[in-house]
């Protein structure tokens, strides 16, 4: 399956309690909306969703124009726990993070081992009067369902701004962008050119050409590496350390090779890297053997790092699907297919 990391940022003047009630909320609107969902080619999608809180370490990695960021921390790895011990259709919440929360607020259900499910809210810690029982998710359902027609062409002007645009279109702009306000603080910032050195190369490109990002939509022959690497136990210092190394010398390697690195993932102190071969821009006739030497390559130079302690790669080609998918606030390119799935279980079964 796919996994989804969110995460919901608590500041001075937010009690920590609010927010988990706000994270409770949105997950259990999720399960409402898309607990049992059926897709266009008749697979049953089911969600399970583990909550937990504390804090975090964001740490951008890499050099140049080859950057990226991890984050990690406890909350992540116990969050992990938990939802390997969902079923379909739960919400469940940590030990940590049920221990900010006011257990009369909800329906819910202790476990042996500490883990917490969620059935129903019963009250909103956010009234006042404590008494008055939750009235439902009726309006923020509705916000949930909404269309996203007025934002739909949003990308067209924050990748263009030489684009002129009416006064009207100003106003539906700025409304759309308040659903994801760091937007407008990148803008506010001009950090645009920070921005794409965490981007990969042929979104890059599409942009520079002011081209639609929807042209990348494509099923495409392309070869799939999936990597792991284990680093020894650790600090999150130095574990920081390992996986900056391991990142930038994977991108040096890749990137000779014409190939581009998608994704750096880090959970429960494994990491995982995600390179593509033969992507928009950088197709060439021998791009399954390029990946099999760029493999070979980087196990030999991972390998030697201080502090890795395993390095195991799945390498497959085929047809997959390529493009920018998401909400028009938060897009990312990525690939989709039975031969990343077939990479990801040969990176795992050759350990």
């Amino acid at each position: 399956g796919d996994a989804f990391l969110a995460l919901w940022k608590t500041d001075k003047r937010t009690f920590l309690c609010h927010t988990i009630h706000t994270v409770i909320a949105c997950a259990l609107i999720i399960q409402h909306s898309y607990s049992s969902y059926e897709t266009d080619v008749k697979v049953n999608l089911r969600v399970k969703l583990a909550i937990s809180a504390g804090n975090l370490i964001f740490a951008p990695i890499g050099t140049g124009i080859d950057m990226n960021y991890v984050i990690f921390g406890l909350p992540v790895i116990e969050a992990k726990a938990a939802e390997s011990v969902c079923t379909s259709g739960e919400v469940k919440l940590t030990a940590t993070a049920w221990g900010h929360c006011y257990s009369r607020n909800y329906d819910h259900l202790v476990h042996e081992d500490g883990h917490v499910t969620i059935r129903s809210i019963l009250y909103d810690p956010h009234e006042s009067d404590v008494t008055k029982p939750f009235l439902g998710f009726g309006n923020m359902i509705r916000q949930v369902k909404k269309p996203l027609n007025n934002i739909e062409n949003l990308t067209d002007y924050l990748c263009d701004s030489s684009k002129s645009i009416s006064a009207m279109d100003v106003i539906k702009k700025n409304e759309a962008l308040n659903l994801r306000k760091t937007i407008l603080l990148a803008e506010e910032r001009n950090i645009g050119s920070e921005i794409r050195k965490f981007m990969i190369r042929p979104v890059l490109t599409q942009i520079d050409a002011h081209q639609p990002l929807e042209y990348l939509t494509e099923m495409r022959q392309v070869s799939i590496l999936f990597i792991t690497l284990k680093p020894k136990d650790c600090s999150f210092p130095q574990l920081i350390t390992i996986v900056n190394n391991s990142y930038q010398i994977t991108c040096e390697i890749v990137y000779k090779s014409m190939g581009c690195v998608n994704k750096i993932i880090l959970f429960d102190k494994d990491v995982m890297i995600l390179v593509i071969f033969g992507l928009r821009g950088f197709k060439h006739e021998s791009e399954a053997q390029a990946a099999l030497k760029c493999a070979y390559n980087i196990k030999k130079s991972v390998s030697a790092l201080d502090g890795v302690q395993e390095v195991s790669i799945g390498i497959t080609t085929g047809q997959v699907y390529c493009g920018v998918v998401g909400h028009p606030l938060r897009r990312e390119f990525t690939v989709i297919g039975a031969i990343v799935n077939k990479a990801a279980r040969l990176m795992c079964g050759f350990r």
